[in-house]
């Protein structure tokens, strides 16, 4: 659903919460900054997953989605264009510094930036 300026609602499900917001593309140094991450093969289609629909998916999430095998967590923010190094992330948020083995799905906040993450196979 959009309203018009370019503005993406979205909801997200994790662990029986339900989270709604407005989910926008962030433009970092002329480039744009990844906002779903989907690793390895995931148990459900990331379409249904992170977009509203197929249209919705095919015009504006799949655009802005990383796909990967890295399981490492900072080396995804560093690719996803969040942070600047991996270092960054084990000296100011050491919480962040795991690797996702297990099929998942969380979201990841890192200042005013969020990152959503499917973990998969």
């Amino acid at each position: 659903m959009e309203n018009g300026d370019g503005w993406n609602l979205f909801l997200f499900i994790k662990r029986g919460m339900v989270i709604r917001g407005i989910m926008i593309g962030l433009r970092t140094k002329e480039k744009y900054m990844l906002l779903n991450v989907v690793i390895g093969t995931p148990l459900v289609a990331p379409e249904e997953l992170l977009a509203f629909n197929l249209d919705d998916w095919n015009t504006n999430e799949r655009q802005k989605t990383l796909f990967t095998e890295t399981r490492y967590l900072p080396a995804i923010l560093k690719e996803a264009g969040i942070v600047s190094s991996t270092n960054e992330v084990r000296k100011n948020n050491p919480k962040l510094n795991i690797t996702l083995d297990r099929p998942d799905c969380m979201m990841v906040k890192w200042g005013k930036k969020f990152l959503f993450i499917v973990v998969g196979e």
